[in-house]
Parts: C-alpha cells; structure tokens; sequence
C-alpha cells in the first residue's frame, strides 16, 4: 500500500496546536540510534539534545507486499509513496478529493482537475524514508526514531525497550494513510473555521482511524499506550492527541486520549481491563504478538512469561491469562455484552478463535479504567489452576437472583426479527422522552422510563449493552438493576467481587459545549459493578476441585453510580431512595451483601 500526502494540510484540531507540539519535552529515555531531519542521516541518540520523536505506522503501508525464498512476507518499495505539492481546498477540489487513491493514474486525474492558471499543483513518487522526511520537515521535527535506522541485529536489542521508548519520546507520529476528513457522500464538507462543523469534521476523521489498519494492529497498540502525545498525519488532514488526563491541552473525547495515551499516568493506573478493552479487538501477522505486546505492556505481571516463538499459540494465550489472573487482577471479570440493540458485534472479537476461558472476558466487551478494589476481602479462598485454566472461588457471600430480558436489548431483537424496526423506533421514543427531563419522580415514575435510564447509562458510562435486569421482589420499580450479559439466563449468580469504573464526565459540570470539544474533564464519575456467573451443569467429574457445580463468567451486574464530589449511588440526582452514601469498598459490600452472608461458603468452579 502507498501513501498519498497532501503537503497543505488541514488541522482538525480546534485550536492551533504548534505550540504544544513544540514545547513537548523528551523523557529520560536515549535511544542508541536516530535519524537526523536535516539531512536524513543516522546519528547517536545522545546528539538529540531538544529531544526526539517516535514513529509508529504499519509496515504493510510502507510499499508492496512480497514474499522472499523462505515465503514469509517482506517490503519491497518502489517509489510509488506521493507528495503533492501547492494543494488548496476550495468548493471546487472537495468535489474531487473523492476521487484521489493511492493508484498513479487516479492521482494525476485529479491533479489535473486541481490545477488552474492562478495555481499549478504538482505531484511527486517518492520512496517511504523521503515521504517520512517530507513530513518531519513540515512539523518541525528534528530527529526521529525509526526502527529501519538500525541494522537487524541492533535492531532486536532496541525494539525490546519499546515501551520507555516511546514514553520519553516528545511525541508519537502516527502514519495512519486512511485517516481524513470525508463525509462518505461528496468528499469535505465541513467549515473549519466554524465550531460546529470543526467538531463535526473531527469525529468524522477519528472513524475514518478507527477503520485504520494502524488502529487494529496490536503492535501498534503497544506504541500508543507508551506515548504521551500523538500526531496522527493522514492522506489531507492531521490531529493532535493528548491524554484527557493529564493537563487541558485541546484534543477530542475520545478512546484514544481518553483510555490509551499516557496509561501509566492515569487515574485508575493503567489497568488490565483498560488494556483488554482494546487488545481483544486487535491483529497481528503473528498470533503470538497479540499477547507479547501486552506482555511488554505489563512486565511486572508477566515476568515469568518468555517470548518465545516456538512456544504453541494456545500454550501463549493461556499463560498470560492465567498469570493475569494469579495476581489477583479480578478487574478482567469487568466484561460486558459485545452486541449492539440489533444483536449483530459492536467490535470484531479477533481473540475468539483461541479456547479461553470464560472469566477471560474474551466473549464480551471490557470497559475501560475498571479497578478491582476490593481483591480477595470477601472470599473465603481463590485459586487458578494454570494447567486446567479453572478459576477457583469460594465465598460466603453471594446472590442467587432471577433475571429478565431487557426487551429493547440485543437478545430480543434477531437481526431478521421483522418487528425490529418497530421495537427500535419504540426504544429512541423512550429515549428521547426521558432524555427530554431533567429528572424523574419516584412517585409516578414507569418501569419503561427506569430501565431506559439505566439502559443511557449502561451504554454511556458502563460502555456495554444493557441486556438483561433484575428487580427486587415486592420492591418499587424505581429499585430495578441492569445486568450486561453474555449469554442469555433466566437465574444468575453475583459474587462479592467490587468492580469500579473511573469515568470521566467531560463538559458535565461547566455545560460548555466548548469542554465536550475540547476533551476538558470536569469531575469524575464512579461506575460500580458485581461480576456475574451462569451455571453449566450440576455434574462434572473432570472437575479437579471436586465441587459439582460449574459455572461461566457471562458479564456484569451495575450497582450503581455516584458522582466524586457527592458519594451517593444516585443518577441525575433522581431514581427512589438512596441506600449507599460511601465510596468504602468493604463498606459497599456490606451493605449490598448484609442479608446475603451463608452460614457455609459456596465454591464456584469457572471455566
């Protein structure tokens, strides 16, 4: 594949972001070897006194693909990468932007049509490495670290110190080919020099990433969580990322400066739930770097696991999981349901194919900055056995509880169900007449109006699908709990396992349009979880335990939410009576387990 770069880019930020750029300062971190800007030639790392930037793209995307004498796949670059020069947006080059592709002929059809008397554009076939110094040029970037600087021996020694590479770097430059700004119809729409449309056309740019082969690749994953800062250059248009949490710099709300960027240094410390958030969704040419990536990512809970090729795929994936879980990082029970109101994925699993267990999260979808807060306080005894890939717990403590289909939910509605368009307009009904109030009353509140709500906020604050719920006996409807689920069951059980979600509310308190824009958090918002276990069978005599009773992790149970500054599971300030006013863990779940302590402790077999 091959790059076409538009040198007169257009910013989707917000605000001019040079300035940040430039005073982005380097890390501790030297690399053995850069590449100077100037005159493109390698030098020490230790030239680069202002500091240096980090590369991150795909190789794919370097040139064509293919394959040498022992028929593996390699890079070979024909010059084909273009530069086009003296590019100018008006009414007249959206039209044909459309039209430009990475193909010569395309490209030079449209320059064509781009160029006039009053301007002449011109177009330039260029190898990757004078791509990338073009680019470096443009953005005032003095020296670059970039894998292919080193020899192939040298290399190996380098890449393994990826993680403080990348985090001393000043920025992360991002080559991401398909990301622009397009609204899928007639090529940029968008004013840019208007706030509204600006917003627009930056959500527009972030999907055309998401949909990015540098987006899904795992190695690339590993980058973004080391890097600070990121500048994503694409075919016309370019952006600056921040982290969310870090300082106010303007960027956009979303996962990669909400959840990704600068993950060491975030609130919930950078959690293995934040990380399989994305990795269960990403690729690689080798199956083995889908976790080897995330062992680099958490070495000081992977230490013992070698990367090792000759190691079976399956053997990989069960150590890392299974030493996950051995260290009491029960923040991987933090999964919800992956499919969308019409059933179909919200994100293709690529995880999938491998025999993991159920309390992996592989089936579901992981919310980001979840935490374990509470570890072991309520467990009787926890154990994984690493050979069977059995999770072992036993507790006092535990709910036995009915469950209902969530009507609107994604086990309801087949994907072929004729009745789906009716049942979805009924849902936005809903949706847009709760969303109409400021609160609701718990004397004439509904139970449609209840579980709309809590189905807002399990997607907008749980970040999974609401499918499922549970009502307490003889209690008011205003007391209903939504559960994110799996698989579908009518009976369920919850275990004393306090999951918390650190989510932060942008542009909640100040109501600024311009806070939503900008990325600016105001206050943080705290999500509250109970994992959720479905029985198997009642007999089992494989099971090394001897407990009769196995059981599957299928998703999570929603507590409640409480905002930082008022401690009360309370949403908008509105839904029946309140009955928890603390952020203690051991107090929380003394209070939701008070009447549900068992004389003698349950052991429950996960597989």
């Amino acid at each position: 594949m091959y790059f076409t770069y538009y040198h007169n880019q257009t910013s989707v930020d917000l605000a001019d972001t040079s300035s940040y750029r430039n005073r982005a300062t380097s890390g501790t971190y030297q690399p053995k070897w850069l590449i100077r800007v100037s005159d493109w030639v390698r030098v020490p790392g230790s030239d680069a006194t202002n500091g240096y930037c980090a590369l991150s793209y795909r190789w794919r995307q370097a040139g064509d693909i293919v394959q040498n004498d022992q028929g593996k796949d390699q890079i070979v670059d024909k010059g084909k990468h273009c530069i086009v020069e003296e590019y100018n947006r008006d009414k007249n080059d959206r039209v044909e932007l459309k039209r430009t592709t990475n193909e010569r002929e395309e490209i030079e059809d449209a320059v064509r049509f781009l160029s006039s008397p009053e301007r002449t554009v011109t177009v330039k076939y260029v190898t990757y490495e004078k791509l990338l110094h073009k680019i470096c040029t443009d953005f005032q970037i003095d020296y670059l670290w970039y894998d292919k600087a080193y020899e192939e021996d040298g290399r190996i020694d380098e890449i393994e110190k990826i993680p403080e590479l990348y985090n001393s770097a000043r920025f992360t430059i991002a080559m991401v080919p398909e990301f622009r700004v397009d609204d899928g119809n007639n090529g940029i729409q968008y004013d840019m020099n208007h706030m509204g449309s600006s917003i627009q056309a930056r959500y527009s740019a972030t999907r055309t990433m998401f949909q990015s082969l540098w987006w899904k690749s795992s190695w690339t994953l590993r980058e973004i969580i080391s890097s600070k800062h990121i500048l994503v250059v694409g075919s016309d248009t370019n952006m600056w990322q921040h982290s969310l949490h870090s300082c106010r710099i303007p960027t956009i709300a979303f996962s990669l400066s909400d959840s990704l960027l600068d993950f060491k240094s975030q609130e919930a410390g950078g959690t293995v739930n934040q990380v399989l958030s994305e990795a269960h969704f990403r690729t690689s040419s080798k199956p083995h770097d889908i976790i080897f990536t995330l062992v680099d990512i958490f070495p000081e809970l992977c230490n013992e696991i070698e990367v090792n090729y000759e190691i079976d795929e399956q053997t990989v994936f069960n150590m890392f999981y299974s030493c996950i879980a051995d260290k009491l990082e029960l923040s991987i029970l933090c999964f919800g349901s992956n499919r969308s109101m019409d059933g179909g994925e919200r994100r293709v699993n690529t995880v999938r194919g491998y025999k993991l267990p159920s309390w992996t999260g592989a089936a579901g979808l992981h919310p980001s900055h979840a935490v374990t807060t509470t570890k072991d306080l309520f467990l009787e005894s926890y154990q994984v056995n690493r050979d069977t890939m059995e999770m072992y717990i036993a507790t006092k403590n535990y709910w036995k509880i009915p469950v209902t289909r969530y009507e609107y939910g994604c086990f309801s509605i087949p994907e072929m169900d004729i009745d789906k368009k009716h049942r979805s307009t009924q849902y936005k009904k809903f949706k847009k007449d709760r969303l109409g109030r400021k609160w609701l009353d718990p004397d004439s509140v509904t139970q449609n109006d209840v579980l709309i709500e809590w189905d807002v906020n399990m997607t907008t604050q749980g970040s999974c699908t609401m499918t499922h719920y549970h009502q307490h006996q003889d209690d008011k409807v205003t007391r209903l709990r939504p559960l994110s689920l799996t698989e579908d069951c009518e009976e369920c059980f919850v275990l004393p396992i306090l999951l918390e979600l650190h989510k932060g509310a942008i542009g909640g308190g100040a109501g600024d349009r311009r806070h939503v824009s900008l990325g600016i958090i105001d206050f943080y918002i705290h999500v509250y979880f109970l994992p959720v276990f479905k029985r198997c069978n009642t007999s089992n005599n494989n099971n090394n335990s001897g407990c009769s009773d196995i059981y599957k992790a299928v998703g999570v149970y929603l507590v409640g939410i409480s905002h930082h500054e008022e401690p009360t599971f309370r949403w908008n300030h509105c839904i029946g009576k309140d009955d928890i006013h603390t952020h203690d863990p051991e107090e929380i779940l003394n209070i939701l387990f008070e009447n549900d302590c068992h004389e003698n402790p349950k052991e429950f077999t996960i597989v």
